[in-house]
C-alpha cells in the first residue's frame, strides 16, 4: 500500500498566533514590565517528554525568528507491505502534528486508533526592540567615544565626521517597544542653512547635514537594527 506524507508550513500564522498569545499573557499579568503594544517573538521551544517529532518541529520554529513571510508545502510518498489473511482488512492510523501554522504528517503508523494527544509547547518569548530614533553625542577627543554607538561594519571609524577635521561626533540608537514609535526610514538633508537638529557636519564647514526619523504607521517594516558602512576611501 501507498502512504503519503505531508506538511504544510505558514510562518504568518505562527508567528502571528503565537504573539498574540504572548500578548494576552502579558496583559492579564501583573508583574510584565513592558509596554502591552510590544510585539513579541520566540526564542526557545520545547515539548513535553515523549513526542517522537520535537526535534524536527524544533528546529522549525526557532528559524521562524530570520525567515521572512513565506508559506511552505510538500509532500511524498512511500510503499508499505503488511501481510494480513483472506477476507480480512487492515486500518491503518498515520501520527498527524498540527498546530498555529504547522501541519506535519509524521513518519509513524499504527493499526490501533489511538485518542488525539494534546501535546505541550513551551516557547520562551521575547519582545522584539524597535529602533525609535538616533541622538548624536559629540566629543573633543577620540576618547570621548561612547560605548553605546553606532558601529561601522567593516570595523572603520564610528566618528561621523572622520575624515572632514570636524567635530568628533557618533550616533547613538535609542529603541522602544511600542511598534507605533517604531521608525521606518531616514530622510538625509544637506543645505546652505542651519535649522533645529543636530548638525553632522558640525565643525567641518561647508553645507549643514542633518538626519531625519521617519514614522509611518502604514509602513509594515519597522527597523530593529542599525549599522553604519563606509566606502574604500572612507566616505560613508
Amino acid at each position: 500500500m501507498r502512504t503519503r506524507q505531508s506538511q504544510s508550513i505558514s510562518i504568518s500564522t505562527f508567528r502571528e498566533e503565537v504573539a498574540q498569545y504572548a500578548h494576552h499573557q502579558a496583559r492579564s499579568s501583573s508583574r510584565t514590565k513592558f509596554d502591552l503594544s510590544a510585539l513579541y517573538q520566540a526564542v526557545s521551544v520545547t515539548y513535553n517528554t515523549g513526542f517522537e517529532f520535537s526535534e524536527e518541529i524544533s528546529a522549525f520554529v526557532l528559524t521562524t525568528r530570520d525567515q521572512k513571510d513565506i508559506r511552505r508545502e510538500g509532500e511524498y510518498e512511500e510503499i508499505r507491505k503488511y501481510q494480513i489473511g483472506p477476507h480480512s482488512s487492515l486500518h491503518l492510523y498515520q501520527q498527524y502534528f498540527k498546530a498555529a501554522g504547522i501541519e506535519y504528517a509524521c513518519n509513524a503508523f499504527s493499526t490501533a486508533k489511538n485518542p488525539d494527544e494534546k501535546v505541550d509547547l513551551y516557547i520562551k518569548m521575547r519582545p522584539v526592540q524597535f529602533l525609535n530614533g538616533i541622538r548624536v553625542v559629540y566629543g573633543t577627543k577620540p576618547s570621548d567615544v561612547p560605548p553605546d554607538r553606532v558601529r561601522e561594519v567593516g570595523g572603520l571609524s564610528n566618528d561621523i565626521n572622520c575624515g572632514y577635521h570636524g567635530d568628533y561626533m557618533w550616533l547613538i540608537p535609542e529603541y522602544t517597544f511600542r511598534i507605533e514609535d517604531a521608525v521606518t526610514g531616514f530622510d538625509l538633508f544637506i543645505q546652505n542653512t542651519a535649522t533645529a537638529g543636530p548638525d553632522l557636519a558640525s565643525g567641518a564647514g561647508g553645507e549643514f547635514c542633518y538626519l531625519v526619523s521617519i514614522k509611518n504607521p502604514r509602513e509594515k517594516k519597522k527597523i530593529t537594527e542599525i549599522a553604519l558602512m563606509r566606502r574604500r576611501d572612507g566616505d560613508l
